[in-house]
């Protein structure tokens, strides 16, 4: 199929292709089951990890349910609200309020649905006027020293409260708030609200505070249930940020806050290398099928799973797809990819769009382009651009020969990349498309070095590591030493070509923090630094920065032919009593 139909669209899906579906029932049950007066659920997964999808699919499954009321929470609405906890409470009655709205016109005739409509107007009319006493102006100080202390300052709220609506009795307010919440609550006919949120981790640290304590101290009553899709990761870290602003001391209330909120924690898994392969292998019957075709293969693969068969795609699984092409390309892509980098379905999704474009412009320069060995060689130039490098770097004449020493394990060559190269079509098989490619990727691709490709997480940090704000920077640098992952080489690199950039004080402040933090990344770092395109952005208000830490670097400038004099004086005056 052409190269164009390997685009994918990023938003989070509405149909399982990843087998998600059993997720979904087991917490869609939990939240309803009886037996639990109000909970909350917490769903990780890194980002990419499938946390929306499954969050669509719970939402799905519960509108099903006549006895369950679904509120849907975009954090983003927290977004210069000022707000979090006010703007949280008010969004759950204006949810509850509609739903009840809903079911009021469509007039059921018996059964639950049948009794809420009934109770509708009267809980509308309760529902709008808790919805005028959320004013947290007053009492945002107050929920703040509860965060802190794990423990509800109820009196303080009640002291702290605004003065009360007209229509409601003296002294009251916000005061009861929780009570009559609930109390609201016991008149739905037995229904229990649902509230998903999703995208939490992508609140700012204050918000993610605010919101969690609105659930806490004035939402979590009987008959309520959330579910929060977030990367649990990055709700610790912004709460730690948070707490230590308002005096909680960094770190130290974190871990406990998020336990004493989530109650049933449960974590995404990610994708093995069979999941992967029957992952890509839907993605590519909807390319050439359609969705509805995808979807079907993925349940029968989902099916295949539930009994341990192993792989979980077969050709011809549903009329004619997958074709034996499909599963053979999706197994070629897992087999050249790094497990760290095809651990969720938003990393092979961006791999696959990647890898579409840059099939685009090779097919315009070089007509019937092979889409296995364009696939084979993409997957060197992101997965191993050491070799890659090696590849571009040595002359035409000898670029074959190398291929095949790769192919015998000569020497030192890795296990990884003698598999690579043998993987068909084998690589000394297609040298003269080899050379197409190496040519096309010399001229378009600045910095080899760098090629990598960043997921959303490591794109985030690397944002943050070069951002104008030193909070943000040291914050970030702070969360690589602290929680060193998987990808923090990648990172590095691409933060050690930033220097030459439009924010380049911010690059070299948190490169040269790094280096001194995370020696282990100090290498990486080096090597990117060497890379021709950032040397030849050098200029003399870099070497300073790169004295302390790099000296190797500066050596290797200096001995550059064509050196300009004021980087060598630069260098020089940097260097003065350091031997290289």
């Amino acid at each position: 199929m052409g190269a164009s139909r390997y685009l994918f669209d990023d938003n989070p899906a509405t149909q399982d292709l990843t087998g998600l579906r059993a997720v979904a029932l087991a917490i869609s049950n939990v939240v309803v089951d009886r037996r639990f007066d109000t909970v909350t659920v917490g769903l990780n997964s890194p980002w990419g990890g499938g946390k929306s999808t499954a969050l669509n699919l719970i939402e799905t499954e519960l509108r099903r349910r006549d006895d369950v009321v679904v509120v849907v929470i975009d954090p983003w609405e927290f977004v210069d609200s000022g707000d979090a906890r006010g703007t949280l409470i008010s969004r759950v009655l204006e949810g509850i309020s509609t739903e009840l709205s809903r079911r009021r016109e469509e007039a059921p005739a018996e059964g639950t649905k049948a009794k809420l409509a009934s109770a509708a107007v009267d809980l509308i009319s309760k529902l709008d006027a808790l919805r005028r006493r959320v004013s947290w102006s007053k009492v945002a100080q107050v929920a703040i020293k509860s965060a802190v202390t794990l423990t509800p300052d109820l009196g303080g709220l009640v002291d702290a409260l605004m003065p009360e609506p007209a229509d409601e009795p003296a002294a009251k307010g916000m005061r009861g708030f929780r009570e009559d919440f609930g109390a609201l609550l016991t008149q739905m006919s037995d229904c229990r609200v649902v509230v998903l949120i999703d995208d939490l981790d992508r609140s700012l640290p204050d918000d993610v505070l605010g919101a969690l304590e609105a659930i806490k101290l004035f939402l979590s009553v009987e008959g309520m249930a959330f579910v929060i899709a977030a990367d649990d990761d990055f709700i610790r870290e912004s709460l730690r940020g948070a707490l230590d602003r308002h005096g909680g001391g960094r770190g130290r209330f974190a871990d406990r806050y998020t336990e004493k909120i989530v109650q049933l924690p449960f974590t995404l898994p990610r994708l093995s290398s069979a999941d992967a392969v029957a992952y890509l292998t839907a993605l590519f019957v909807q390319a050439e099928a359609g969705r509805g075709l995808a979807v079907t293969v993925a349940e029968r693969a989902s099916a295949r799973r539930v009994k341990g068969e192993v792989p979980y795609v077969a050709a011809n699984m549903h009329e004619s797809m997958p074709t034996d092409e499909h599963i053979r390309l999706a197994n070629q892509i897992v087999r050249g990819m790094s497990s760290s980098r095809r651990e969720t379905p938003r990393q092979l999704k961006r791999f696959l769009n990647s890898f579409a474009v840059r099939a685009e412009m090779l097919g315009a320069q070089f007509e019937g382009f092979p889409v296995d060995i364009l696939m084979k060689l993409w997957l060197l130039e992101q997965n191993y651009p050491h070799q890659f490098r090696d590849l571009v770097g040595v002359s035409e004449e000898k670029r074959g020969q190398l291929l095949a020493d790769w192919e015998a394990g000569a020497g030192a060559v890795p296990a990884e990349i003698a598999a690579w190269a043998n993987e068909p079509p084998r690589a000394s098989d297609v040298v003269v498309w080899v050379d197409r490619y190496v040519s096309f990727a010399t001229a378009t691709v600045a910095t080899l070095q760098s090629a990598a490709v960043l997921d959303d997480r490591q794109s985030l940090h690397l944002a943050q590591l070069t951002d104008t704000s030193s909070l943000v920077r040291i914050e970030a640098v702070e969360s690589m030493v602290s929680m060193p992952s998987t990808g923090d080489e990648d990172v590095a690199r691409h933060l050690a070509t930033a220097i030459v950039g439009d924010r380049s004080e911010s690059a070299l402040e948190s490169l040269q923090s790094l280096a001194v933090k995370r020696p282990d990344l100090k290498t990486a770092m080096s090597e990117a630094l060497l890379d021709d395109f950032v040397l030849h952005a050098l200029s003399a208000q870099h070497i300073p920065w790169l004295a302390g830490s790099f000296p190797e670097v500066l050596a290797t400038v200096r001995d550059r032919p064509g050196i300009s004099s004021e980087l060598l004086t630069a260098i020089d005056e940097e260097s003065s009593g350091v031997m290289f």
